[in-house]
């Protein structure tokens, strides 16, 4: 390991660069200005859900994820940590569900959303329109519908959420369908 090469680096005696060689002429400049150019890049938020739907075989699956996932973001957020979901633990279910719901709605109805933000109604060519559809307290998407002067019936079953034909509507009304047959 006696070598100068691996102690100093190799030797500068290489090609060397005169000054004539750097000055630059006004042709050089006025060509330089003319290249320049302004480089922008648009910057917009990802609109992916919070989890992926697809990779679900269960509502209750996702359901539980979800709240498990909205469990964690509350742990970062405070100093006590609270672990898994309990089974008593309905309040971040009905949470992850709401927020599914929304997350579903968002996708699907954005243009419906500002609208009835902004407006409380929807404009007349919205496939939403003849639903009568209003903002609940929560912000979901609910028909208003001719049920709800009817007395024996829930809030939900008097305004059932809007939700787009998809595979989450599918993995709710099979899970729907599942715990019909287990009461039957």
């Amino acid at each position: 390991m006696k070598s100068e090469l691996w102690l100093h680096g190799p030797d500068d005696t290489g090609y060397e660069i005169s000054d004539e060689e750097l000055e630059v002429s006004e042709s050089d400049e006025i060509a330089l200005e003319k290249e320049t150019r302004q480089n922008a890049m648009l910057v917009a938020p990802s609109e992916s859900p919070l989890v992926e739907y697809e990779r679900f075989s269960k509502f209750e699956k996702l359901l539980r994820v979800t709240a498990l996932i909205i469990r964690f973001v509350s742990n970062l957020k405070s100093k006590t940590l609270a672990h898994g979901i309990l089974p008593g633990d309905q309040r971040n279910l009905r949470q992850a569900h709401k927020l599914i719901l929304s997350d579903l709605q968002k996708r699907s109805y954005s243009q419906e959303l500002a609208d009835l933000r902004s407006y409380g109604m929807v404009c007349k060519q919205s496939s939403l329109f003849t639903l009568a559809p209003f903002l609940d307290k929560e912000g979901v998407i609910r028909v208003k519908g001719g049920l709800g002067e009817a007395n024996d019936l829930t809030y939900e079953e008097k305004h059932p959420i809007i939700i787009l034909k998809g595979y989450v509507l599918f993995l709710l009304v099979k899970s729907q369908h599942e715990n019909f047959n287990m009461q039957a």
